[in-house]
C-alpha cells in the first residue's frame, strides 16, 4: 500500500487511515504485518501481527520523537544498536517534547476511532480474522504508548487532563481499554460459535433414545468437534493476538465450555442403550482437558491441581468441573457389585489405624515425641506435615512404608487382591486429615502423646516440678538464635550475585538462592536467551524419543521418523489425526478396550464426597430408576446399596 511520507504528521495520518479503510472495503480483510518475533509476548505482551496503518504510525511516531529528543526511544533499536549507532548523521526535522506529544496523542484518537469502525464491521459480520487484526493494532500501540510514557519528558498536556503522566497516559489508557474490550468480544464469539453450533447434535443428545448412538462403536460428534475446534483456536489465537490474551480468552473458551459440558453429563439420565455413549464421552472430555489445559497454566502445580488457593480463579473452576466429571464416571460406570462395597470399608479402615496407633503409642520411643517436637517449630510456614502435625506424619509414613512392603511381599506370592488393598490403604493414609473427617481422633492422639511424655524429665528438669528446665523455655529453645544466625561475610554473599568460585563455597542453604542468580544472569543476555529458545525448541520437537530413554513414554517411535532425537522441526499434524486422536491416544479408549478403569481401587480412595453427592450421582443410574429392567441379584444389590446410603443419612427417594 502506496502512502504519502513527507508533509506534516497530522496530514499524512488521514491518508493513511482513509486508504486503510479502502483496503478492507476492497478485500474484506485488514493488511496486516510481520512484528519481529524477538520482541513478541514479553513483559508488555507484544502481538506477533499487527494492521499496517499501525505500524506505519508507529513508525512516523519514533521519527517524531527522534526529533524531539535526538536519541532513539527504545521502541524500536535494541540497546546495543543504541549504545552502538551513530544517529548525528541522520538528517532530521526539529521539533520539542511538547510537540510530540500533542502530536501522537492526536494522531492515536483518529486511530482509535479508525479501529473502533473496523472492530464494529467485524462485530457485525463475526469476521474473526477482521477482529482480531484490530486487537493486534490496538495492543500495539498500547504498548508504544507505555514505551512512550516512560522515556517522554513533557507529563501535563492540556486539554486531555493534568493527572501524573498527562496525554500519554489518557491515551494509553484508552488502547488499554478497547484491547480488553475487543478480547471480550472474541471470548464471546468464540463462545456463540462453539455452543450454539458445535456442540449441538440431536442424535448424540438424545439420551432416552432406546437405540443405541451408532451402534456403540464410537463416541458422540460433539466432543469430538468441540476438541477439534478447541484445538485449531488455541493455534489461531497463539499467532493472531498477543500471547497472554490468547491464554486468558483460551482459558476463558475452555471454562465457558466445560461448565456446559460438566451440568449436561452429570445430570442426564440415559438409558440402558445410551449408558455406554455417556461414559464414554466423558472419558473423552477428561483426555481432552488433559491436552488443553498446559496452554493455560503458568506451573506444574496449576496442571496438576496442587495448591488450588494460589491459582487463578478459572484454574479452581476447571479442576472442580473436571472432579465432578471424573466423580460421575466413577458412580456412574462402576458395576452395581463394586458399589455394594459403598466406599465406608476405607473410612473405617482409616480409623482403625488410628485407634492402633493410639493403643501401642505407649510402646514407641520417648526420643520420637522429642524430636518431632523440635522438628514441628523450626519447619517452613510452606511445609504443611499431616494433620499439621509433624508427629502425626512419622508415624504414619512410617506404617505407610510397611504397608508398602507388605504390598509388594503379596505381589511377589501372586495374591493380587491383597496387594492392591495394601496399597489402597497405604494412599488413603497420606489424606487421612482431608475433610475433617477424623478430626477428632488425630487430636485425641495428639493429646494422648503429650500427656504421656514429661519433657521437663528430658531436659534438666525434675519429675514433678512446675519448671520446665533450663530457665523455663522449651524444649526448642534449646536451640540458640546465634547458631541460626550469619556471620558477616555469609551475609555479604547472600546480597549480591556470586562469586567466580561459588562452586567450592556452595552449600545447602543457598543452593536455591544460586540456581535463581544463575538463571537470572542467564537469561539478560542475548546468548542466553537463545539457548533457552534452542533447549525448549528440542525438548518440543523430541519429547517422545526423550520420553522413551526415561522409560517413561507409552508410544512406540514411528519407523518413519527419521533419525531419533534429532528432529529440529516440529512435524505438522494432519487434519485427519488432530480429530481422530487426542495428543498420540485416539478416541473411544473405552470402547476399544484399551483404557481401563480399576473402580474398586479408586472407589477405596478417600474422594472428598458427602452422602448427599453420591446419592445425586446413583439416583441418575439407568439400573437405579423406577422402570429399569433388573434380575433379581441387581434388584437385591441397589435395595442394599439404597439401604446403606438411607441408613448414613435420610434422603428423599
Amino acid at each position: 500500500m502506496e502512502v504519502l511520507e513527507e508533509g506534516n504528521l497530522m496530514d499524512r495520518v488521514p491518508i493513511l487511515l482513509q486508504r486503510d479503510l479502502e483496503f478492507y472495503q476492497t478485500h474484506q480483510r485488514v493488511l496486516q504485518e510481520p512484528i519481529c518475533s524477538g520482541v513478541v509476548g514479553g513483559k508488555l505482551d507484544f502481538p506477533r501481527y499487527a494492521s499496517f496503518a499501525a505500524i506505519k504510525l508507529i513508525r512516523w511516531w519514533e521519527d517524531e520523537y527522534f526529533a524531539s529528543y535526538r536519541k532513539p526511544s527504545g521502541l524500536l533499536h535494541t540497546e546495543k544498536e543504541m549504545n552502538e549507532g551513530d544517529f548525528t548523521s541522520v538528517t532530521v526535522k526539529t521539533s520539542d517534547p511538547d510537540k510530540f506529544v500533542q502530536l501522537v496523542t492526536k494522531s492515536a484518537d483518529l486511530l482509535l476511532e479508525h479501529i473502533h469502525r473496523l472492530s464494529q464491521e467485524s462485530l457485525d459480520h463475526a469476521d474473526l480474522s477482521v477482529l482480531t487484526a484490530t486487537i493486534g493494532a490496538a495492543s500495539l500501540v498500547k504498548n508504544s504508548l507505555s514505551v512512550y510514557m516512560q522515556a517522554a519528558t513533557t507529563t501535563i498536556c492540556p486539554p486531555k487532563g493534568d493527572e501524573k503522566g498527562g496525554a500519554l497516559k489518557l491515551s494509553f489508557k484508552q488502547y488499554s481499554q478497547m484491547s480488553e474490550a475487543l478480547a471480550e468480544r472474541l471470548l464471546d464469539l468464540h463462545c456463540r460459535l462453539l455452543l450454539l453450533y458445535i456442540m449441538q447434535d440431536a442424535d448424540c443428545l438424545h439420551w432416552e433414545d432406546t437405540q443405541p448412538f451408532f451402534e456403540s462403536e464410537r463416541g458422540s460428534y460433539t466432543v469430538q468437534m468441540w476438541w477439534h475446534y478447541m484445538r485449531g483456536t488455541q493455534t489461531d489465537l497463539w499467532n493472531s493476538v498477543p500471547p497472554k490474551m490468547a491464554q486468558k480468552i483460551f482459558a476463558g473458551m475452555l471454562n465457558e465450555t466445560l461448565s456446559v459440558l460438566t451440568v449436561r453429563y452429570t445430570q442426564i439420565v440415559t438409558s440402558v442403550a445410551r449408558s455406554t455413549l455417556h461414559l464414554v464421552d466423558i472419558c473423552n472430555m477428561l483426555l481432552c482437558i488433559a491436552e488443553l489445559l498446559p496452554h493455560i497454566c503458568e506451573s506444574g502445580e496449576a496442571y496438576v491441581g496442587l495448591q488450588l488457593s494460589n491459582q487463578s480463579v478459572i484454574i479452581r473452576d476447571i479442576h472442580a468441573k473436571c472432579k465432578e466429571l471424573f466423580y460421575c464416571l466413577l458412580l456412574r460406570g462402576s458395576p452395581l457389585g463394586v458399589l455394594s462395597k459403598n466406599g465406608a470399608s476405607m473410612y473405617q479402615a482409616m480409623s482403625l489405624a488410628l485407634t492402633c496407633v493410639s493403643e501401642i503409642w505407649d510402646c514407641l520411643p520417648e526420643g520420637l515425641y522429642k524430636i518431632a517436637s523440635l522438628l514441628q517449630d523450626i519447619i517452613p510456614v510452606s511445609t504443611r506435615p499431616l494433620g499439621d502435625s509433624v508427629l502425626l506424619q512419622v508415624v504414619f509414613a512410617a506404617l505407610y512404608t510397611e504397608l508398602i512392603k507388605t504390598a509388594e511381599m503379596y505381589e511377589q506370592a501372586k495374591d493380587q487382591d491383597k496387594a492392591a488393598i495394601c496399597y489402597s490403604i497405604s494412599e488413603a493414609i497420606c489424606s487421612i486429615d482431608e475433610d475433617d473427617k477424623h478430626t477428632d481422633q488425630i487430636e485425641l492422639f495428639l493429646k494422648q502423646a503429650k500427656e504421656s511424655i514429661n519433657l521437663d524429665t528430658d531436659f534438666g528438669g525434675t519429675p514433678g516440678s512446675n519448671n520446665r528446665g533450663a530457665g523455663g523455655m522449651s524444649a526448642v529453645s534449646t536451640i540458640k538464635m546465634d547458631d541460626l544466625a550469619l556471620t558477616n561475610a555469609e551475609s555479604d554473599r547472600l546480597s549480591h550475585s556470586p562469586p567466580n568460585n561459588y562452586a567450592m563455597e556452595l552449600d545447602v542453604g543457598i543452593a536455591d538462592y544460586i540456581a535463581e542468580v544463575l538463571v537470572s544472569d542467564v537469561l539478560t543476555t542475548n546468548i542466553g536467551k537463545q539457548a533457552l529458545k534452542v533447549v525448549y525448541n528440542y525438548l518440543k520437537f523430541n519429547k517422545d524419543w526423550l520420553l522413551e530413554q526415561l522409560g517413561t513414554g507409552d508410544n512406540e517411535p514411528s519407523p518413519f521418523q527419521g533419525i531419533q532425537g534429532q528432529n529440529i522441526k516440529e512435524a505438522k499434524t494432519s487434519v485427519l489425526r488432530s480429530m481422530f486422536f487426542i495428543g498420540n491416544t485416539p478416541f473411544d479408549q473405552l470402547l476399544t478396550g484399551s483404557l481401563k478403569i480399576d473402580y474398586v481401587s479408586w472407589l477405596q480412595m478417600p474422594l472428598s464426597l458427602n452422602p448427599e453427592r453420591i446419592w445425586l450421582h446413583l439416583t441418575r443410574r439407568c439400573d437405579f430408576q423406577e422402570d429399569a429392567k433388573l434380575s433379581l441379584p441387581e434388584v437385591a444389590m441397589v435395595a442394599g446399596i439404597t439401604k446403606i446410603m438411607k441408613r448414613r443419612k435420610e434422603f428423599p427417594k
